[in-house]
């Protein structure tokens, strides 16, 4: 019994010594994209009106002169690739629409506004790696886009 209980604590003082100090230098590694995936992110000015959708949700800028559209794919079907859609409302007179599509993307997806002009867009390529990208709806286009990969923070401490 008093060996037990000797392993034990041994065990409880090695794991408080890996604590959240212990994994204090693992991060999220951020980098240019990789050229595959620059061809996966498409954004163009819609030219038809009649291609936005008539009765998906509106979300709307903070002060609401601005809206996207987010349309994702049924995420419960084997059809793959997986791609999402966003119809983004703007320019500088609030009369554009741009179309953006992410293609082929392996998991989940997210679109918010930061602000009347700045969308924020994460977009999931697998469990480790994901876009990360701003897009300026006044000018039309994307003012910050790097690839996050995560892996790191999936292995042991140290």
């Amino acid at each position: 019994m008093a060996l037990f209980v000797l392993l034990f604590l041994a065990c409880v003082a090695k794991a408080d010594g890996q604590g959240a100090s212990g994994c204090s230098d693992q991060s999220v590694n951020y980098r240019i994209p990789p050229k595959d995936l620059q061809t996966k992110i498409l954004f163009t000015t819609l030219a038809n009106q009649s291609e936005l959708p008539v009765s998906a949700k509106h979300s709307m800028s903070p002060q609401g002169t601005r809206w996207f559209v987010e349309l994702d794919p049924d995420y419960m079907s084997t059809k793959v690739p997986w791609t999402t859609t966003l119809y983004i409302k703007g320019g500088s007179d609030g009369r554009r629409t741009w179309k953006a599509s992410f293609i082929d993307h392996g998991n989940t997806f997210s679109a918010s506004w930061i602000n009347e002009k700045l969308l924020f867009v994460q977009v999931w390529w697998g469990r480790m790696a994901s876009s990360d990208l701003i897009f300026d709806v006044n000018q039309g286009t994307i003012i910050y886009n790097e690839f996050a990969h995560y892996g790191e923070l999936f292995e042991a401490c140290p």
